[in-house]
């Protein structure tokens, strides 16, 4: 009876090993980059020259509305990072003081978690397409995104951004 408890718990501990191996191996896949922020579309809360710390992300992780994510940029020139605001099937419609999304309204304090400001203009509403995102930099009246090149493929999403260190004054 013994032997085959023994049996029985190294075969445990065996199965529990490969298990704690497959899901440290999963983990290492998900690895952090540190990049140097090269504009101030993102201030006031990310400052140009910023050391950002990002996690490579597939392009199917679903995100929540305000996540700062690194994406390819749309202009072909490095990744750029912007905050996402709209889903497939999302409403949006830029207002000066904030956004409507499906009807409802948030204000850009609320939006870029307290990174207050305004727009120049409106846009009008806009349905996020399939496998799209609607972008937005927090520095709102600075800042190429989704008000200009309207919502981006999902498939340019490269990470998200983990933490920042702004540099000191």
């Amino acid at each position: 009876m013994i032997k085959k408890l023994a049996a029985i718990s190294g075969n445990l501990l065996s199965v529990h090993m490969i298990c704690l191996f497959m899901l440290l191996q999963a983990c290492g896949k998900s690895t952090k980059e540190v990049s140097r922020v090269k504009s101030s579309s993102m201030e006031p809360t990310i400052m140009a020259s910023a050391q950002i710390t990002w996690i490579k992300v597939e392009s199917n992780h679903v995100h929540k509305r305000g996540d700062i994510l690194v994406m390819n940029s749309p202009t072909g020139d490095g990744h750029w990072i912007r905050r996402v605001i709209g889903f497939t099937g999302d409403v949006v419609e830029i207002r000066i003081d904030g956004a409507l999304i499906n009807g409802e309204f948030s204000s850009w304090g609320e939006l870029t978690n307290g990174a207050a400001g305004s727009v120049e203009k409106t846009e009008p509403p806009i349905k996020v397409p399939d496998r799209h995102l609607y972008f937005i930099g927090d520095n709102l009246n600075n800042s190429r995104d989704s008000r200009e090149f309207g919502p981006l493929p999902s498939e340019i999403v490269v990470g998200r951004v983990l933490g920042f260190n702004n540099p000191r004054k």
